[in-house]
């Protein structure tokens, strides 16, 4: 429902919304891993001499799953590719977001007149390859568990600060609209840009304190697993892991959907929540302020 609401309402510029959607679509890449890789891990199916294998990481090489060259199968190796690609989606898609804040405050001026396909293009591209390499690092043992760790955890601390700083510029920008009022010096276009940098924001902060909450809890799980600091518990850390993985959209999509009043608006419609009888004039009257900027903005380029 959430990825229908993101299609149908015209909330946010292409760019977020085309990321916000790449976001929920990948949870799909979560259901066929486990799909193909649970048999082997309840033990319904083997692999190698007749051995279950947990999907989580070991520094310790001699504790993998020994498979001959006759018993690979591209199927497992195939979905435990893709299951990794989407954890690290999670961890690096929060980065992603963050630049393309940036762009959106130094292009203030045009940033929803010009189109700039290279710019989305850009964005998808880094959406995807950032976790493939780390997918591919972790994937064939590269680099270290704390190493590969510390990738996840700085890209997310990076889009932290770069979130507060570009917050905090569109911040100054509102506040000198505000100052110089209907001065020439900043177009239609400008002021539109910033506020909807606002409602961008406030999702995006909303959605950064329940990805902190998940990000960080199953990051802190993988570290008790890896290192074993309190290996009576490995079942349940693994138990815990597994559904804040896989049941995050329990989470998330309320918090896309109760973040935007638009989104709000169409699901409460949708499911026919709190219908109210208004007077007739009010309805007429009432023009969403996106609406509203979206028309002063097409009758300015005329």
């Amino acid at each position: 429902m959430t990825i229908v609401v993101v299609i149908k309402i015209r909330a946010f510029h292409i760019n977020v919304k085309t990321l916000l959607l790449i976001t929920l679509f990948q949870w799909y890449e979560s259901i066929y891993g486990k799909w193909v890789l649970k048999p082997y891990v309840i033990g319904i199916s083997f692999i190698g001499q007749n051995q279950t294998f947990n999907v989580w990481w070991d520094d310790d090489s001699s504790r993998f799953v020994q498979i001959s060259k006759q018993e690979m199968n591209c199927p497992i190796f195939l979905a435990g590719f893709i299951y990794w690609h989407y954890i690290t989606s999670l961890l690096h898609g929060l980065f992603v977001l963050s630049i393309e804040r940036i762009f959106a405050c130094v292009f203030i001026a045009n940033y929803e007149k010009k189109s700039r396909p290279a710019l989305l293009f850009s964005l998808i591209t880094m959406f995807f390859t950032l976790p493939t390499i780390t997918t591919l690092i972790s994937y064939h043992n590269i680099y270290p568990f704390l190493q590969s760790f510390s990738i996840c955890f700085f890209s997310n601390v990076l889009a932290i600060i770069i979130l507060i700083l570009t917050f905090q510029y569109n911040n100054k920008l509102l506040e000198r609209f505000m100052r110089i009022g209907n001065s020439t010096k900043y177009t239609l276009a400008s002021r539109f840009q910033a506020r909807e940098n606002r409602r961008t924001f406030r999702l995006l902060f909303n959605f950064l304190i329940a990805a902190f909450f998940l990000v960080f809890t199953s990051l802190i799980l993988v570290l008790l697993m890896v290192f074993e600091i309190t290996p009576n518990y490995h079942l349940t850390y693994n138990y815990l892991l597994e559904n804040i993985i896989h049941l995050y959209p329990l989470i998330v999509c309320p918090v896309i959907i109760t973040s935007v009043d638009r989104y709000l608006m169409f699901f409460k419609k949708a499911f026919n929540i709190n219908r109210r009888k208004t007077v007739p004039m009010k309805v007429r009257n009432s023009v969403g302020e996106t609406d509203l900027y979206f028309s002063q903005l097409k009758m300015s380029w005329k």
